[in-house]
């Protein structure tokens, strides 16, 4: 998915339909070509994570990391 509000490069040709308000699904282009043109224009991405459920900092011992 990308932003509706995104400014594209001109040489960077990405098709897509809406899906959400204020995104829409790349439709021309699977994950590893879309990589691929983006670092080709000089530009950079980052992909989002899952959900993150919980943080837990402490010491190094177990029991110290717990599901949430």
């Amino acid at each position: 998915m990308i932003s509706e509000d995104t400014p594209l490069a001109a040489n960077l040709p990405i098709e897509g339909e809406a899906f959400l308000p204020g995104w829409r699904v790349v439709k021309n282009l699977d994950p590893s070509t879309l990589a691929r043109n983006i670092d080709g224009a000089n530009w950079n991405f980052f992909y989002l994570a899952g959900e993150i459920r919980a943080t837990v900092l402490g010491r190094d011992r177990p029991g110290t990391l717990r599901r949430q």
